[in-house]
C-alpha cells in the first residue's frame, strides 16, 4: 500500500492536515499493476512541507518495471576474426544509455596450449521484476535458441577448433537483486546480489574427427573448471557495474520520471530507510533553504 505521512502525521485517504490547512491528496496509478506513476497534486501546499512516503515492494517492482523494462544487457567477449578485438562487447542499456561492461576471458592450459571461453553474443530478450523481503528482484531472460560459448586457442600448440568442447548454456537468465537506496535527492536501486542462472553443458561436437574427438574428452573437464569460473566472475563483475555511480545515476534518472509531482513541486528526497516489507521515503515538496 502507499501511503504519505505528513511532517505531523499520518495522512488519510481522502486528505489530510498540513499546517491548519487541508490538503487534497491524489494518487494516480497507471500500468498493468496500477502503481506505474505517482501523482501528487495538492489544492495547497506550505513553502515547508515535508513528508514521508511508505511504499511496499510489490509497488516498488511494478514501477521498476515500467520503469527499466526495457533494460538490455549483451554478453559478448568474442574475438572478431581471430584478433581480440573487444570493441563491440559486453554492455547494460538503460533507456538510450549503453554501458560498457569488460568480461575477461577465463584461460586455461593443457598440452602445450592456452585456451579460452568466451561469451558469444549472447542477448537479453525480456526482463521482468517482481518483490522479494528487502527488495526487487531484476531477472533477465536471454535466447531459448541455447547461446554458446565458444572455445579458442590464444598461443601455445593448438589444437584443431573443432577439438574444444562447445558450451551451451540452457534456460539462461541473470537475476540481480537490488535494494532501494538514496542518490542525492533521488532513489536509485542498489544491486546487492547476482545469480547466474541456467546450466552450463560442455558437449564435443558430433562431427569432430577420431583424433580431434579424443582431444575434445579430455579437455572436458578443464572447460567445466574455466566455466565455473566464468560464472562466478559474472556474478561479481554484474553487481560491481550496477553500481557504477553512472549506472546508478541512469537508474535514479529513469525512476525520478515515475515519481512526478503536479503543481505542488518537484520531490526533492530527504532520507530513504528500508524493511523487510516496504521502502520509506522522506521529502519535502518546497524545501526551505
Amino acid at each position: 500500500m502507499l501511503r504519505l505521512r505528513s511532517a505531523s502525521g499520518e495522512g488519510r485517504a481522502e486528505g489530510f492536515d498540513s499546517i491548519g490547512r487541508v490538503g487534497v491528496m491524489r494518487w494516480a496509478l497507471g500500468g498493468m499493476a496500477r502503481v506505474a506513476a505517482a501523482i501528487i497534486a495538492f489544492v495547497w501546499v506550505s513553502p515547508a512541507f515535508a513528508a514521508e512516503l511508505r511504499i511496499e515492494y510489490k509497488e516498488l517492482a511494478a514501477i521498476a518495471q515500467q520503469a527499466l523494462g526495457g533494460a538490455k544487457l549483451r554478453l559478448h567477449n568474442a574475438p572478431a576474426g581471430g584478433i581480440l578485438d573487444f570493441s563491440a562487447g559486453s554492455s547494460v542499456t538503460i533507456g538510450t544509455t549503453a554501458v560498457p561492461i569488460p568480461v575477461p576471458a577465463r584461460t586455461f592450459a593443457i598440452a602445450g596450449g592456452n585456451y579460452a571461453y568466451y561469451l558469444n553474443d549472447i542477448n537479453s530478450t525480456a526482463v521482468t521484476f517482481e518483490f522479494i523481503p528487502g527488495a526487487v528482484r531484476l531477472t533477465l531472460l536471454f535466447e531459448s535458441d541455447n547461446p554458446e560459448l565458444i572455445g579458442r586457442c590464444r598461443s601455445g600448440i593448438c589444437a584443431p577448433i573443432n577439438a574444444l568442447p562447445r558450451i551451451e548454456w540452457s534456460n539462461a537468465s541473470v537475476s540481480i537483486d537490488l535494494a532501494p537506496v538514496g542518490l542525492g535527492d533521488s532513489l536509485s536501486l542498489e544491486a546487492k546480489a547476482v545469480k547466474i542462472g541456467g546450466t552450463f553443458v560442455p558437449a564435443c561436437a558430433p562431427s569432430a574427427a577420431l583424433i580431434s574427438g579424443g582431444i575434445c574428452k579430455s579437455v572436458l573437464s578443464k572447460a567445466r573448471q574455466a566455466v565455473a569460473k566464468l560464472r562466478g566472475d559474472l556474478d561479481g563483475l554484474l553487481r560491481s557495474e550496477v553500481n557504477k555511480p553512472d549506472v546508478q545515476a541512469k537508474i535514479a534518472a529513469e525512476l525520478k520520471k515515475r515519481l512526478v509531482l503536479g503543481p505542488a513541486g518537484a520531490l526533492i528526497i530527504r532520507a530513504v530507510t528500508t524493511d523487510e516489507s516496504a521502502v520509506s521515503i522522506s521529502f519535502c515538496l518546497a524545501c526551505g533553504g
